[in-house]
């Protein structure tokens, strides 16, 4: 009886450590799994943020390059505005050595000068020690006896003239442009017709009509041709306009539309 009780207890025993055996090997599968998982999870966030990495990297390549190819362009344009002094210093040396005149337009290079930042400004700049260049809207008037400040004069503007001319007329267009002799003409012209006009209507109400009619036709005949007149100039002058062959009163060409 005691025997089979101790075997009862050994089997009981085994039973026990199989089945501890067991769960235990359960339990580290679950752990396993989940270890597996976590790594995997991981390892798609750092492929995440490799691939985010790689995106940046690409993003500032990108801009290196557009800063790479401004920085050549800047370069070029800089070694073009050398050569381009350079050919005007070679041009200048050889002027002065021979006593030859400049060719460039004295009303937008002023030459033969001292200049630096302080007689050459706003806009304008110099090309080298004897020479400034106006910038744009900016000339110099040749009469100017003014050498501390170069390029001082303010154009006039096509588009302005042209406007004027058109849509006011009367002379409206060569005021602005400081053409004041023509200005004046021209209204006077287009003013005259409605004056004369004027006139004989009110002459031809206060006086008989009979003896004055004849007066009437003739102030009728002229306002006819002062009036054609002033409507051909008006033309002319509106071509002129639009093409920008008029310079203002101190003979500077209009700034382009």
């Amino acid at each position: 009886m005691q025997t089979k009780t101790k075997e009862n207890l050994i089997m009981l025993l085994f039973l026990i450590m199989f089945t501890n055996i067991d769960s235990l090997k359960f339990h580290n599968n679950d752990s396993i799994a989940q270890l597996a998982l976590d790594e995997s999870e991981v390892f798609q966030n750092k492929k995440v943020k490799a691939n985010k990495i790689d995106e940046s990297y690409e993003l500032i390549n990108q801009h290196i390059e557009k800063k790479n190819l401004r920085t050549n362009n800047f370069k070029k344009q800089r070694n073009n505005y050398e050569n381009f002094i350079k050919k005007i210093n070679s041009i200048s040396l050889l002027q002065t050595s021979f006593g030859i005149k400049s060719n460039l337009d004295e009303r937008f290079y002023v030459t033969n000068i001292k200049c630096d930042i302080l007689n050459c400004n706003n806009g304008s700049f110099c090309m080298n020690d004897s020479i400034c260049k106006c910038g744009f809207g900016k000339a110099h008037l040749p009469s100017s006896t003014n050498q501390n400040h170069f390029c001082g004069y303010q154009q006039k503007y096509q588009t302005k003239a042209f406007l004027f001319h058109l849509f006011v007329g009367l002379g409206s267009g060569h005021l602005y442009s400081e053409r004041s002799l023509c200005g004046i003409v021209q209204l006077a012209l287009g003013m005259l017709p409605l004056l004369f006009y004027i006139y004989s209507s009110v002459l031809y109400k206060l006086s008989n009509k009979n003896s004055i009619s004849w007066i009437r036709k003739i102030f009728t005949y002229i306002s006819l041709l002062v009036f054609t007149l002033y409507i051909t100039w008006w033309l002319v002058d509106l071509i002129k306009f639009a093409n920008n062959s008029i310079n203002d009163g101190n003979d500077i060409p209009l700034v382009e539309w």
